[in-house]
């Protein structure tokens, strides 16, 4: 049989007899190649961008970590201050070196001063810098989140669940759950001060949670003690960094308006209001301080009310008044028991937009001649709305917004009467 490529084992079929090329074949070709990539190099030589041709004299890269505008509250002075290295890294890639403007803190800082300040010489191609503006953060803006789950050492099991105490480190409530006031760099010293209390919270879900994430979290919220998960509501408000008080059900003039069980009534017992008391306040925990809700009958009554602002001191609490009645006496109840108590100046709930600004307008005259104010309101939606706008413009207009706690007078444990 025939060999062939198909009945040959693989790999012992010899190989083919190379044909014979003619000699001036092999010299055509040659020359082709040669032409050819002299051409190509000369197209390319041609086409070459300049930043390859330049490529020795491109300085090497710097890796830098990026600042945060928070932390540079003066730039217009860090800017001066590090012109000189502006000036320098300028001159190095043959721009013009005459200085910038300085950059306008309140509309924002370019990208190019934001270089600056860092003190990082930077080179870049001949006619390139940084662009992009970078709007400075106002500081109240920044999250600030408060302890959500209750210090349990802050705690004490009662009849009807934990209730506030006084730490055995001498830490109160007041001081451990308060939010602490952030003063922004724009602000001058001394600047006027404003707090605002909203109350009603925990009783509708969707108001209360609109209320949390809308409204700056420098107001302070109120929970009324008749929700069904207040402990997780107070809990999310002070994540999200709002001071949270307990609202406590007084008795009225009128009956028709008892608000609901175990309000704090004035024909009762002192033990049985006592108890009501302690039931009310078992309801959630984590909160600096307890309000009055309603209560124009009892805060009227210093006998009554003086065992019940006794051991709200006792328990390292403040007090905060709505304002509402005329006839109150409870802050001087409260300074008789050494108990930390502020009193709303104005209050703002009104159903027509009209009487809401005049009442917000009188807050904040009220802070510019006093030094502080202090407003309440309850958390509707049109209510949070309007309080968000207003609340939000403060700092433009060189108002500082603060938690209901900075107003509330400073009592040490040790001053107070702890007996209950």
């Amino acid at each position: 049989m025939a060999r062939d490529s198909l009945n040959a084992p693989l790999g012992l079929e010899p190989p083919p007899k190379p044909r014979d090329v003619p000699w001036f074949a092999l010299a055509l070709s040659g020359l082709i190649l040669v032409v050819g990539s002299l051409g190509v190099f000369s197209y390319v030589a041609d086409k070459q961008p300049p930043y390859i041709a330049n490529q020795a004299q491109v300085a090497p890269v710097t890796t830098l970590r990026v600042q945060s505008v928070l932390d540079m509250p003066d730039a217009n002075a860090r800017v001066a201050a590090a012109q000189p290295e502006l000036d320098d890294v300028t001159g190095s890639v043959g721009r013009n070196t005459a200085a910038p403007a300085r950059p306008n803190t309140a509309q924002g800082i370019s990208a190019r001063d934001i270089e600056a300040q860092s003190g990082v010489r930077v080179n870049r191609q001949p006619g390139t810098e940084a662009v992009g503006l970078i709007i400075p953060v106002p500081q109240q803006e920044m999250t600030i989140r408060l302890p959500v789950t209750p210090d349990k050492k802050l705690l004490e099991r009662g009849k009807f669940g934990n209730l506030p105490r006084i730490g055995a480190d001498g830490t109160r409530p007041a001081d451990a759950y308060a939010r602490p006031v952030v003063a922004p760099g724009t602000l001058k010293s001394g600047a006027p001060r404003i707090a605002i209390m909203v109350g009603g919270m925990g009783i509708n879900a969707g108001a209360t949670q609109a209320a949390i994430d809308r409204l700056p979290d420098a107001i302070t919220l109120a929970f009324a003690p008749y929700g069904s998960d207040l402990e997780g509501q107070a809990g999310h408000a002070r994540d999200k960094g709002h001071e949270v008080v307990l609202q406590l059900p007084m008795e009225p003039f009128d009956q028709a308006d008892i608000p609901g069980p175990h309000t704090l009534m004035t024909d009762v017992p002192s033990e049985q209001t006592l108890e009501n008391l302690h039931w009310l306040m078992s309801r959630f925990s984590g909160y600096a301080g307890v309000a009055n809700f309603l209560g124009s009958r009892l805060t009227s009554q210093s006998n009554v009310l003086t065992p019940v602002m006794r051991d709200i001191a006792s328990r390292g609490l403040f007090y905060v008044e709505d304002g509402s009645s005329t006839q109150s006496v409870a802050m001087d109840v409260a300074g008789s028991v050494a108990l930390p108590a502020v009193r709303a100046d104005v209050i703002l709930d009104s159903a027509k937009p009209d009487l809401m600004e005049a009442a917000l307008t009188r807050l904040e005259v009220l802070a510019r001649k006093n030094g502080r104010a202090f407003g309440v309101a309850n958390g509707l939606p049109g209510t949070v709305e309007r309080l968000t706008r207003f609340a939000r413009g403060l700092e433009g207009r060189g108002v500082l917004l603060v938690p209901v706690s900075a107003l509330a007078g400073q009592v040490t444990a040790s001053s107070a009467n702890l007996s209950r």
